[in-house]
């Protein structure tokens, strides 16, 4: 049993309401627990997803060609070295595009914005970002979906309700491993990236002597 579903056409204002609340910043977690507790887990997930899917990239495009000096004068520096992620994005595209999405320690929201003034462009930002946002949506309509359950277990019995706090408990905790397999992803990515970095201004320092040599012949 779920909370009252909106009347015929609120599907289509809350999917627009969600949309634009991705585009304003309101935390996506936060949007999906309750589409998961208004609709249940599977139509909650379509709608938080597709909505997610389109915000996000709404905002990529707001943060590039409307508001593109805000963003670099105050987003990103709210983005933790972000200096360092605008150069890997460079060399790494998608890739790294990708992994940040799927990393817990960066602002979700800010980061349509703050990639918004990369190098990357759209459909390398779009697709990672569509693919890395589905399994938190999952799991926070999930979530949703659970604890409106787990209310009305709680109020009919103690069984159902053991059964679900126990299931919460399992995801919990496997939540918590992907986090930290990510997590792992992302500084090993960051190192390998830094070590080809500091190949490169190496080679580039062992050559520079040539090359002035070259410029500079002695008389």
């Amino acid at each position: 049993m779920h909370l009252p579903a909106p009347a015929e056409g609120g599907a289509v204002l809350l999917w627009l309401a969600f949309a634009v609340g991705i585009i304003l910043l309101v935390p996506g977690m936060a949007l999906s627990a309750g589409v998961g507790a208004v609709y249940g887990f599977a139509a909650g997930a379509a709608l938080a997803w597709s909505a997610t899917v389109v915000g996000q990239t709404a905002a990529f495009c707001v943060g590039r060609y409307l508001l593109r000096d805000l963003v670099a004068d105050v987003l990103v520096a709210r983005v933790p070295n972000f200096s360092a992620i605008e150069g890997s994005i460079q060399k790494e595209g998608w890739k790294l595009v990708l992994l940040l999405r799927l990393s817990p320690l960066l602002p979700f929201n800010l980061l349509n914005y703050a990639l918004s003034v990369t190098a990357i462009d759209l459909l390398s930002f779009a697709v990672p970002s569509a693919v890395a946002v589905a399994p938190w949506v999952l799991a926070f309509c999930w979530l949703g979906a659970v604890s409106n359950d787990l209310l009305d277990a709680l109020s009919g019995g103690h069984a159902t309700a053991t059964w679900l706090v126990m299931g919460a408990l399992l995801f919990a905790v496997g939540m918590f491993g992907v986090m930290r397999i990510i997590r792992q992803a992302v500084v090993h990515a960051q190192q390998q990236i830094a070590q080809q970095e500091a190949g490169s201004n190496a080679v580039q320092l062992t050559s520079l002597p040539t090359s002035v040599t070259a410029s500079n012949p002695r008389r």
